[in-house]
Formats: structure tokens, C-alpha cells, sequence
């Protein structure tokens, strides 16, 4: 539930932030100071609104780019780290398995700052099977 809302001061958003129930992250979108008055509008996000961002992502990247309809992937967070558990049956790539890993790690990560402004770090656990390990360690022990 992505939503912004305008508070009269700084104190009056910390106060909201802490008798909230739930945990909001946020980002800063305006703020003005005059002698008088003072306006800050933020963006207020929850972690569901990142897990779906990067779902919506990754399905792209899979579906239209990997071109495979057959995966799952599942979501864990903790700490503004966010663990995503990925497994595309009968997938061939091109290049090394820890290459793409580590691609699409930080295609999400600069997904997510861009959008949300906020520094989560992404990890991916990626489901393979031992052709596609066996042929990806190939690769790295030949440019050794």
C-alpha cells in the first residue's frame, strides 16, 4: 500500500511512524520551511509493495527474456534484506550461472533504489541443476 502523506513537521511524522502498527518505510518527496510553516510530504511504502515490485520485475526478466513459463519463486525479508528463492525449470543460459545470479541481484537492487530510494540488499537463491553448475564452473576454471 504505496500511499503519500503531508505532515506539519518533522516531530508530527516521527510521532506517526511510531504509533503506527505497521512498519512503514519511507522516502522524502518535499519539504519546505518557511519562517511560519514547514510541510514534508513522504511516501510511505511497506515491504509487500518491494516483494511485489521485484516479483513484477523478475516474471519479465523470466517470462519475455529467459522466455520460460515454468518457475516459482518465493519471498523471505528480514532486516531490509530481502531473500528470493528462484527455480526456472529447463532453463539453458549462456553464460555463467553465477554471472546471471549475480545480474539479476543488482538489476533488482537498482530497481529498488531507484523507485523506493531506500538501500535494501537483494539475495538470490537460484535452483539449478548440475549440468547448468558443472557447465558454469567449466567456464570460470577455463579464464583461470
Amino acid at each position: 500500500m504505496l500511499f503519500v502523506k503531508e505532515f506539519k513537521s518533522q516531530k508530527k511524522f516521527k510521532k506517526f511512524l511510531n504509533s503506527s502498527s505497521k512498519t512503514y518505510f519511507y522516502k522524502t518527496e518535499l519539504f519546505t520551511k518557511n519562517i511560519f510553516f514547514e510541510r514534508l510530504h513522504v511516501t510511505l511504502f511497506e515491504i509487500d509493495d518491494i516483494i511485489t515490485f521485484c516479483e513484477e520485475r523478475l516474471k519479465i526478466i523470466i517470462e519475455d527474456i529467459l522466455l520460460s513459463k515454468d518457475y516459482e519463486m518465493s519471498f523471505s525479508y528480514h532486516n531490509k534484506q530481502i531473500l528470493i528463492m528462484l527455480d526456472v525449470k529447463d532453463l539453458t543460459l549462456n553464460i555463467n550461472v553465477f554471472e546471471f545470479i549475480f545480474i539479476l541481484e543488482n538489476l533488482l537492487h537498482t530497481y529498488i533504489s531507484r523507485k523506493f530510494q531506500n538501500n535494501f540488499k537483494i539475495t538470490i537463491a537460484f535452483n539449478y541443476n548440475e549440468s547448468i553448475l558443472l557447465e558454469s564452473l567449466r567456464k570460470i576454471i577455463n579464464k583461470v
